[in-house]
């Protein structure tokens, strides 16, 4: 069962390759907290929150490995140059108000933080693996908490409200019950989202993995069924955007990559044109028909995605972003350019990145933060380009995109698709003709394919 769902060592060594000489003990360590630390930032430690905290403890390694790094000079050019807007957004965001001793020691941790991202201090295999184990265990305790609820009559709480900081407790309703979104609005059925503070959680934290699984060289049947049994998960948390992405990034899959002579699992204009791809895209309409109109839970999450209010507007969106657009749809003059406030936390409702970035540093800030992710779109392909469209979408629906945890793990996958980028297929690890794996010098990240046949 570990060899079916992948979750041997070297079967991510063959799709993940930054940083693959760090193996130790402490690189282990530090692989998995990091996995951890999206879903640690909502809890009490004893600096900031506990994912702050689990950085804090690692600090002492990456700065190790990046001096290393320095001295050996193997540091990656390009991907140290495509990290310079986050380094300066940084920069930015310390001067940004007025500077003080907190925002100054916040800063400087950040940029070497990033720095040993780009400098490959990190080991992606590792935290890919530790993330992808995250992924399937949620997979597994939604189908638990369904078993209870529906079967058994309770609802099995598996987030620890007392060890809430007080910005969580906004989702303690949800996490006890099921039953209710965030501040306590009632979802209408059961949603529960295993450890995670709510359904949409999982999506972001899941999404790059699910990428990664599907889009990159050389396709083995131990990722599709991982990044199945994590789809299933995305259903099963009833996540609207996250169903569809999840059908978005399969049908991407299924219509650029996956043909029987594909091997390579590179995207294809014959692919999307072929007879098989019209029959699969039939046969996924016809399925989510079936599900629609058999499986009620489905039904009701479907029905969420175009449900509109009475001013016609869809309300999973406008219900996201529609306050968030009064806060800066009057901005002007000085406020616009550098931004108004830089503390949110009274606000009672989302702010999405995009807003808040606004809302806080202005145009500059904007500039500066967008700049590091679109810069993506054209320097990689496969899963570090998709990644990085699903990224700005959510940015205009989510605060995460913009924030500390999640904004780390988008960056270490997509300084994985960048270090990647134009590396020969020997390095990468794609299977010859003959299906045996050829030697690897360096184990590469996949994600970054070539678009040719």
């Amino acid at each position: 069962m570990k060899r079916t769902i992948g979750l041997y060592d070297h079967l991510f060594e063959e799709i993940a390759g930054l940083g693959a000489e760090h193996t130790t003990i402490f690189d282990r360590i530090c692989a998995f907290l990091l996995a951890m630390s999206p879903l640690l930032q909502f809890y009490k430690g004893p600096v900031r929150n506990a994912g702050f905290t689990v950085l804090l403890l690692l600090a002492p390694l990456f700065v190790l490995r990046l001096a290393k790094t320095a001295v050996n000079g193997r540091a990656d050019k390009k991907c140290l140059l495509a990290m310079l807007p986050m380094l300066f957004f940084q920069i930015y965001k310390m001067v940004d108000h007025g500077i003080t001793r907190e925002k100054l020691i916040y800063c400087v941790f950040f940029l070497v933080l990033f720095v040993a991202a780009a400098a490959g201090a990190f080991n992606i295999s590792l935290l890919l693996k530790y993330a992808t184990a995250v992924c399937l265990a949620a997979t597994l305790l939604l189908a638990v908490q369904y078993f209870c609820f529906y079967l058994l009559g309770f609802h099995l709480q598996l987030a620890p409200v007392s060890l809430f900081l007080p910005t969580s407790t906004a989702w303690e309703l949800g996490v006890q019950t099921g039953l209710y979104g965030l501040r306590g609005i009632p979802n209408g059925f059961y949603r529960p989202s295993a450890f995670f503070m709510e359904p949409s959680h999982m999506l972001l934290y899941s999404f790059p993995v699910l990428s990664v699984l599907l889009l990159s060289r050389g396709m083995k049947r131990w990722r599709m069924i991982t990044a199945a049994l994590i789809t299933f998960g995305l259903v099963l948390s009833t996540s609207g955007m996250g169903i569809v992405i999840a059908a978005g990034l399969w049908g991407i899959f299924i219509v650029l990559y996956h043909t029987k002579r594909n091997r390579k699992n590179v995207a294809s204009i014959k692919t999307l044109l072929s007879a098989r791809t019209a029959a699969l895209l039939l046969a996924a309409v016809v399925l989510a028909v079936i599900m629609y109109l058999g499986v009620p839970a489905v039904r009701r999450t479907a029905n969420r995605l175009v449900q509109k209010n009475s001013s016609g507007q869809i309300l999973v969106i406008s219900g996201r972003n529609r306050l968030a657009n009064g806060l800066i749809e009057d901005m002007s003059g000085t406020d616009l350019v550098l931004g108004l406030l830089e503390d949110t936390s009274d606000f009672r409702f989302n702010i999405p990145g995009y807003h808040a970035t606004m809302y806080k540093y202005g145009l500059i800030g904007i500039v500066l933060s967008y700049l590091f992710y679109v810069q993506f779109l054209f320097r990689t392909k496969g899963a570090g380009f998709w990644i990085t469209v699903i990224i700005l979408v959510l940015s205009f629906f989510t605060a995460h995109t913009h924030g500390t945890f999640f904004l780390l793990e988008y960056t270490l996958f997509l300084m994985n698709a960048l270090y990647m980028e134009g590396r020969p297929p020997a390095e990468a690890g794609v299977p010859e003709a003959s299906g045996r794996l050829q030697p690897a010098g360096q184990p590469g990240l996949q994600t970054a394919i070539s678009e040719n046949n």
